[in-house]
C-alpha cells in the first residue's frame, strides 16, 4: 500500500475551546490545549471521533457509505472473542491541529444558577481561558494520512471526508452553548507522502535515526486498564510492525521479512545510543552529593567507606548522575486523558475513560540499527532496495498516539555513548555481559523460590547461559539482575493462546549484569561476536522459540541486545573504598 496525505483547514467561529487536562494555570479552571510550541490547538483524536459520528449518521441516510468501510478507515477495537489481533485504521490524524491566528490572553466566566433561588449557586463560578476574540474566524490546520491501494479508493475517501467534516456542526468543548461552530472546511487533493532523497543502504548493517512528529506512548506492561505509562524507547518490533503494513504480496521483502533484525531505538542528542542503567551500579552518600560505584566485579557483600551501598530502587539524586554516565537524555512527559463521546455529545458510560502518559520528542532523534545479514546474499540487494522504499516514505502509526517519523540513515550501525564490546583476550579472564534490552532468559522459572532463592536463581541462570552458548565456553560467576512479569489477557490471547496452561512470562530486565570466567577462549570470542551481531537466541524450552507470532521477545524485534565490558569513566574507584563483609 502507498501512504497519502490530505491537508485540511478547519475554519471555526470563536469562542473555541479544546479543553486540556492536567495542571492548570493559576486562577483558571479550564485551559485550552496547546502544542509543544504553546500554540492553541485542537486534538486530532477529537476530530477523528467527530468524523466517526458524522460518518455513522451519513451511513444511515445513504447506502453508498457502508459501516464496514468506516471501520476499515477508522479502525475498530479488537474483537473480544478473537485473539486480540489489532483492527488497525487506514487513516491517521495529526496529533495537534494548530491555530493559525495570533492569540490574545483573555478569560471568560460561566456560572450555575440555583433553580430554587435564581441566584448564583455557591462555588459554581468557572474561569475559562479564551485566547480568541468572540466572533473571530479561527483557522486550524492539520493532516490526515491514508493508506490506499488505488486512485478510485482515494477519490471515494476524499468525497466522504468532505461530506463528513462538513456535516460536523461544531468542534471542541462547550459546543452546546455555541463554542467552536464550524464555518468552512477545505481539504486538498491527496498527495503521496514525501519520500527521502537518500540512497539505498550499501551494507547489510546500518543505522536509522527516527524524528517523530508528535508526543508518543509505547505502553509499559501494566496491571490497570485505565492508565498507560510509556517507555522512552521504541522497540524494534514496533518498527517492523509498521513496515509490515506496507508490504506488497509476493514481494522479495515480504518473503524474507522475518530475517530482518531491528534493534530498539533509543533517544539521543549526539548520534550515539545511550546504555541501559546497570543493575550493578550503587550509590553511597558522600557529603551533599552521592558517589556512584560499579560492583559488577564483586561477588560478595560489602561496605563502601563503611556505609551500605544503595541500589537503584533506593536512589534519589543518583538517578540523574547515572543517566549522565550512561549517555541518557532527559525527556519531558505529560499525561493526557481520553474518553469516548456518544453521538449525543455525552461521555460514554462504558468504562472507556483512560489516561495516557506521553513522551515529548523535543529535538531528539531515536537511534536504532538494522541488520539484514540473515537475508540470503543472492536477494539481499533487492530486499535492501524495497526496505529503502518503505523507510523513505516515513513510518506512520507508531504507538498509541499514531506518531509519524521520518527516517535518516547512518552508513554504519550506531555506536554506544560508552566505549564497550572489547572481547576477552586470555583464558581464565573475567568479562561482563550486560543486557541493553530485556531478554526472555527464564523459560521455566516457577520452581525458583520467590523469596531467598538467590542460590537457585544462580543455578538456573548458569544452566540457561550454557544452553544458549551450546558449548562449555564460559562459566557464570555471579550476576546483578532484576526480573519483571509480563502477561495478562492481551498477551495470552494474542501470542500464547496455544499454550496448554497460561503463566506470565518473566523477562530479565535491561541493565542486568552477568559476570563470566572464560574456559575456552576461541569459543567464547566466537559466541560473543555472534551474539553482539544477532542478539541472544531463544532457549529451547521457550514457548514459540524464534516465531514472532508466539513469542514477541525475540532478537529480531530488538530484545536480548547485549553489551560486553562497558568502560565506565568518571566513576568513583572501589580500590580503597571497599570493605568486604565476612
Amino acid at each position: 500500500m502507498q501512504q497519502y496525505v490530505f491537508e485540511v483547514s478547519l475554519q471555526l467561529r470563536a469562542p473555541v475551546l479544546s479543553q486540556a487536562t492536567g495542571g492548570r494555570k493559576h486562577g483558571l479552571d479550564t485551559v485550552t490545549v496547546r502544542d509543544d510550541h504553546d500554540i492553541p490547538s485542537l486534538l486530532g483524536s477529537s476530530i477523528r471521533g467527530n468524523l466517526r459520528h458524522a460518518w455513522l449518521d451519513l451511513a444511515k441516510a445513504s447506502e453508498k457509505l457502508q459501516i464496514a468501510q468506516i471501520e476499515e478507515w477508522l479502525g475498530t477495537p479488537s474483537l473480544e472473542e478473537g485473539n486480540n489481533s489489532p483492527q488497525r485504521a487506514r487513516l491517521s490524524f495529526s496529533y495537534y491541529w494548530q491555530a493559525q491566528q495570533e492569540t490574545k490572553p483573555n478569560v471568560r466566566h460561566r456560572i450555575s444558577i440555583d433553580e430554587k433561588t435564581g441566584a448564583v449557586q455557591e462555588g459554581a463560578l468557572q474561569v475559562i481561558e479564551s485566547p480568541f476574540i468572540t466572533g473571530e474566524k479561527i483557522e486550524f490546520t492539520g493532516k490526515i494520512y491514508a493508506l490506499s491501494e488505488n486512485e478510485e479508493e482515494l477519490k471515494n475517501l476524499l468525497f466522504w471526508l468532505r461530506k463528513g467534516l462538513n456535516y460536523i456542526p461544531a468542534l471542541g468543548a462547550l459546543r452546546g452553548v455555541g463554542f467552536g461552530r464550524v464555518e468552512k472546511i477545505i481539504i486538498s487533493e491527496p498527495k503521496p507522502t514525501k519520500t527521502s532523497t537518500q540512497t539505498v543502504p550499501k551494507t547489510a548493517q546500518f543505522g536509522i535515526a527516527l524524528e517523530l512528529d508528535r508526543p508518543f506512548c509505547f505502553a509499559k506492561h501494566h496491571s490497570k486498564n485505565n492508565h498507560f505509562s510509556s517507555d522512552t524507547f521504541i522497540t524494534g518490533g514496533a518498527i517492523l510492525g509498521v513496515l509490515s503494513r506496507y508490504l506488497k504480496d509476493n514481494s522479495v521483502l515480504k518473503i524474507h521479512f522475518n530475517k530482518i533484525k531491528i534493534s530498539h531505538a533509543f533517544p539521543s542528542a549526539n548520534q550515539k545510543r545511550p546504555l541501559a542503567t546497570p543493575q550493578s551500579f550503587v550509590g553511597v552518600k558522600s557529603g551533599d552529593e552521592p558517589e556512584v560505584y560499579d560492583l559488577s566485579l564483586k561477588n560478595t557483600a560489602g561496605l563502601i567507606h563503611g556505609k551500605a551501598p544503595a541500589f537503584s530502587p533506593d536512589w534519589k539524586k543518583e538517578s540523574g548522575i547515572v543517566a549522565g554516565l550512561c549517555g541518557q537524555v532527559e525527556l519531558s512527559r505529560s499525561v493526557h486523558t481520553h474518553t469516548a463521546i456518544t453521538e449525543k455529545g455525552e461521555q460514554d458510560e462504558d468504562g472507556r475513560l483512560f489516561s495516557m502518559e506521553v513522551i515529548h520528542p523535543d529535538n531528539y532523534q531515536w537511534l536504532a540499527n538494522v541488520n539484514c545479514e540473515q537475508v540470503p546474499e543472492a536477494v539481499r540487494p533487492q530486499v535492501l532496495q524495497e526496505l529503502h522504499q518503505l523507510f523513505s516514505q516515513g513510518l506512520h502509526g507508531l504507538g498509541k498516539t499514531k506518531a509519524s517519523a521520518s527516517v535518516n540513515y547512518c552508513e554504519t550501525p550506531y555506536k554506544y555513548a560508552i566505549a564497550a564490546n572489547d572481547l576477552p583476550k586470555k583464558l581464565g579472564e573475567t568479562f561482563v555481559l550486560m543486557l541493553q534490552t530485556p531478554a526472555l532468559l527464564l523459560p521455566n522459572p516457577y520452581d525458583i523460590p520467590p523469596s531467598n532463592g538467590g542460590t537457585k536463581l544462580l543455578e538456573v541462570y548458569a544452566a540457561v547461559w550454557n544452553a544458549l552458548a551450546g558449548e562449555q565456553a564460559f562459566e557464570l560467576s555471579h550476576f546483578y539482575a532484576r526480573q519483571q512479569l509480563v502477561g495478562g489477557a492481551y498477551l495470552q490471547q494474542r501470542f500464547w493462546s496455544e499454550q496448554a496452561h497460561y503463566n506470565p512470562a518473566i523477562l530479565t530486565s535491561a541493565g542486568s549484569v552477568f559476570v563470566f570466567t572464560v574456559e575456552n577462549l576461541e569459543k567464547t570470542r566466537e559466541i560473543l561476536t555472534r551474539w553482539l551481531a544477532d542478539g541472544l537466541p531463544q532457549h529451547a524450552d521457550t514457548f514459540g522459540g524464534e516465531n514472532w507470532e508466539q513469542n514477541p521477545y525475540i532478537a529480531n524485534n530488538g530484545y536480548g541486545e547485549i553489551v560486553i565490558n562497558p568502560k565506565w569513566e568518571k566513576i568513583a574507584s572501589l580500590e580503597s573504598a571497599w570493605e568486604e563483609l565476612a
